[in-house]
C-alpha cells in the first residue's frame, strides 16, 4: 500500500489489475473497448450524511426549511419513505451499505473491529466494469484503519488531512477529483459528518433557528428526560442548522456534477448511516438502542436518465439494497451472499412477495475495549418489529409500527406467539454467523414431565449465554470464571391453545453459548434426565448418540447447524414429534471478527465525536 499524506492507494487494486487487464485485452480485441464516454456505464455517486433523521427533512414532511436542495433533487429521484439501516451507529451501518451485508456477516460491529479483507466492498464489485473509485470521508469510524479503503484507487481521509469535519471540505475534495477523472465511469463515495454531535453549524446556519431560544446546546449523549425544555429546543435547533448547512453542500455537489455534464448519466444516492435520538425514548445521541429514530434513515435515489423521477415508495427497504440495485442495472447477477434486493422491484411492484414478506434484521454490539456491554438484536416483519436486549439485562419488546410508529406501546404480552416466532427468526439469524453451541432439549411424546440437568466444563471460558424457550423455573448457571456451566431445565408438553391440530404441543427448550477462544475444547461432565434410562444425549442434526460420559469435544467435531423454515415456527412439532426425548448438542459457525489496536490519533478523533468518553 502506498500512502501519500492521508490519501491511500490500495495494493488490492494491483491484484485486481492483473486479472482485469487480461479481460480488458480480450474485450478490446472483440471491439468491446471502443465505446465513447457517452456510452459508458453510469456514474455511481453516494452522498452519506452522518446521523441524519429523515423526519427533519422537508421531503419527509418537516415544517422547517432545512433541506431545499434535497427537496428539489427529489423531483428527479425516487424517495423511499421507509428506509432503514441495520445498526444505529456509523461503523457497522456504513460497512453494511458498502458491503451489502448485515453487520454480523461483515464483522465490523464494535469500536475495534475492521472489515476483513475477504469481504468485498462496493468499489470491488465495480472493478469488472472498469470504474474509477474514490472515497472522501470525515468520520474516523470509516477510515483505512478499519478496512474501508479496500478496493478504492483513491481514499481521502479528509479529517485526518485537514483537521476539519466540514462537509464543504469533503465536497471540495470530491469535486476536484471528479473534474480530473470525468472521462472514466466513476464510483464516488462522500461521507460527511455534519450533523453529528457536537452540534455547531457555521454561519449563516448557526443562528437560523436558535434566535430568541434560550438555553444551551447540549451534547447529544447528555440529553435525557430531565433536560430543560429550553435546552432541548435549542439543541434541536442547532441540529437543524447542521442539516441546513449540509444540504447547502449537497447542492454544491449537484451543481458540480451538472457543470461537468455528469448529472444525467449518474446514480446519485442521498442516504444516512443512522438517525439520532432526541429524547424520543428518554435519551439523546445514538448507538444505544434500535428504535426507529435511530435505524430509520432518509434514502433518495436518482437513477440514470432520471428514470422513475418523482416516484415515492412506501414499503420497507434497506441501505443494504444499494449494491444489488446498481449491479442489477449493470446487468450483473446479484451474488447470493448479499443481503439486499434490487430496488427496482420495490418501485415497479411493491406488493410482490419478495418485498411484502421481507425480513429486516438489526444489530448493536458495543461490548469491547472499554468494558461496556450493550448488545441488542432486532427483526422487523411487515408492520411488527421485535427488539431484544441480551446485555447488560434481558429485555424484549414488540411494536406494531402501523398503529404505533413511535414505539411507545410494548405489546409483547398480548402478542406472545407472534413475539416468539420473531425471536426464533432472530435466533436463526444470529446462528447463521456466530460460532458457538446450542443445546436443544425435547420432551418427546406423552404426558410425562421431564427434568434435564447437566454440567459442562472448559479450560477456556463459556461466554454469551442466551436462553431460548426456557421458563422462569429453569436454571442455567455460569460460574464467575466462565469455566463451568450447569443447568436444570423442565420440559412439559401442553395443550394447543388454538384448538387446532396437533392437540398437544411437545415442549422444546434450548440455550446457546460460545467458547473463548472459539477453538477451546469443552467437556460434558454430566447429562441426565429424570425418568429416562440410559444417556439421552445426541450430537448434531443427525443426532449421533453419545454412549458415555465424561467426554471432551471440540467445535470441529460437531456438525454445523442448518435451521430450516419448520424449525423457525413456534409450534415446531413437525420437527420434534417423532424424536425420542433427550438433548441434542449442535455447533454453529462464526465469521471471525478482526480487531485492530486503536492509535492515539484515531482515539482522539473518536473522543471528539463522542464515541469514547
Amino acid at each position: 500500500m502506498f500512502i501519500l499524506g492521508s490519501v491511500i492507494f490500495r495494493s488490492a487494486i494491483f491484484r485486481s489489475a492483473f486479472i482485469w487487464c487480461g479481460i480488458g485485452f480480450l474485450l478490446a480485441a472483440a471491439g468491446g473497448c471502443g465505446s465513447s464516454r457517452s456510452e459508458a456505464k453510469p456514474n455511481v455517486i453516494i452522498y452519506l450524511v452522518d446521523t441524519l433523521r429523515p423526519d427533519h427533512l422537508g421531503v419527509y414532511g418537516y415544517p422547517k426549511d432545512t433541506s431545499p436542495r434535497l427537496d428539489a433533487f427529489a423531483r428527479d429521484a425516487v424517495v423511499f419513505k421507509q428506509a432503514s439501516s441495520p445498526s444505529s451507529w456509523t461503523k457497522p451501518a456504513t460497512a453494511s451499505l458498502l458491503t451489502g451485508l448485515l453487520p454480523h456477516k461483515h464483522g465490523a460491529v464494535t469500536l475495534t473491529n475492521r472489515i476483513p479483507e475477504d469481504v468485498n466492498l462496493f468499489s470491488e464489485y465495480l472493478h469488472p466494469h472498469s470504474y474509477t473509485t474514490a472515497a472522501f470521508v470525515a468520520n474516523a469510524n470509516v477510515i483505512d484503519v478499519w478496512g474501508f479503503d479496500q478496493g478504492f484507487s483513491w481514499f481521502d481521509d479528509v479529517k485526518g488531512r485537514t483537521g476539519d469535519n466540514d462537509a464543504e471540505v469533503v465536497v471540495d475534495a470530491a469535486l476536484d477529483y471528479i473534474s480530473k477523472n470525468k472521462d472514466q465511469p466513476l464510483f464516488i463515495y462522500l461521507h460527511t459528518v455534519d450533523p453529528h454531535g457536537p452540534y455547531d453549524p457555521p454561519q449563516p446556519f448557526k443562528g437560523r433557528w436558535t434566535k430568541g431560544v434560550r438555553g444551551k446546546v447540549e451534547m447529544p449523549r447528555d440529553l435525557s428526560s430531565d433536560t430543560p425544555p429550553a435546552n432541548l429546543k435549542r439543541t434541536i435547533a442547532a441540529y437543524d442548522g447542521e442539516i441546513a448547512y449540509n444540504d447547502f453542500q449537497f447542492g454544491r455537489l449537484l451543481e458540480g456534477l451538472k457543470a461537468e455534464g455528469l448529472y444525467e448519466n449518474s446514480f446519485i444516492l442521498f442516504v444516512a448511516d443512522h438517525g439520532e435520538e432526541q429524547v424520543d425514548h428518554g435519551r439523546g445521541g445514538h448507538s444505544h438502542t434500535l428504535y426507529e429514530e435511530l435505524v430509520r434513515v432518509p434514502m433518495v435515489l436518482k437513477f440514470p436518465g432520471e428514470a422513475h423521477a418523482g416516484d415515492v415508495v412506501d414499503v420497507p427497504v434497506s441501505i443494504l439494497d444499494a449494491i444489488p440495485t446498481v449491479l442489477g442495472h449493470l446487468g450483473e447477477t446479484i451474488p447470493d451472499v448479499l443481503d439486499g434486493l434490487d430496488l427496482k422491484t420495490a418501485i415497479s411492484d411493491p406488493s410482490t412477495p419478495s418485498m411484502r414478506d421481507r425480513m429486516f434484521f438489526f444489530d448493536l454490539d458495543t461490548q469491547r475495549w472499554d468494558g461496556s456491554i450493550n448488545i441488542l438484536g432486532g427483526v422487523r416483519y411487515r408492520n411488527y418489529k421485535l427488539i431484544e436486549r441480551t446485555h447488560p439485562v434481558k429485555e424484549e419488546a414488540l411494536y406494531d409500527l402501523a398503529d404505533d410508529p413511535l414505539e411507545q406501546r410494548n405489546i409483547i404480552q398480548a402478542e406472545r406467539d407472534r413475539a416468539d416466532k420473531l425471536l426464533l427468526l432472530l435466533a436463526k439469524n444470529r446462528l447463521d454467523s456466530r460460532s458457538g453451541l446450542q443445546l436443544r432439549l425435547i420432551n418427546g411424546q406423552g404426558n410425562a414431565v421431564r427434568v434435564f440437568h447437566g454440567t459442562f466444563t472448559t479450560k477456556g471460558r463459556f461466554t454469551d449465554l442466551e436462553r431460548r424457550q426456557t421458563e422462569e423455573e429453569d436454571t442455567i448457571t455460569l460460574e464467575e470464571d466462565g469455566r463451568r456451566l450447569s443447568f436444570r431445565i423442565t420440559c412439559r408438553n401442553y395443550k394447543n391453545p388454538t384448538r387446532k391440530h396437533p392437540p398437544i404441543i411437545i415442549d422444546e427448550d434450548c440455550f446457546t453459548f460460545r467458547l473463548d477462544p472459539p477453538d477451546a475444547p469443552f467437556t460434558v461432565e454430566k447429562f441426565a434426565c429424570e425418568g429416562l434410562d440410559g444417556l439421552p444425549l445426541y450430537l448434531g442434526q443427525e443426532r449421533t448418540k453419545v454412549d458415555k460420559l465424561p467426554r471432551t469435544f471440540s467445535m470441529d467435531a460437531l456438525e454445523l447447524l442448518a435451521l430450516n423454515d419448520s424449525t423457525i415456527r413456534r409450534t415446531s412439532v413437525q420437527t420434534v414429534s417423532d424424536l425420542p426425548p433427550g438433548g441434542t448438542l449442535i455447533a454453529f459457525p462464526d465469521r471471525i471478527r478482526q480487531d485492530v489496536e486503536m492509535d492515539e490519533a484515531t482515539r482522539d478523533r473518536l473522543k471528539a465525536l463522542g464515541y469514547i468518553k
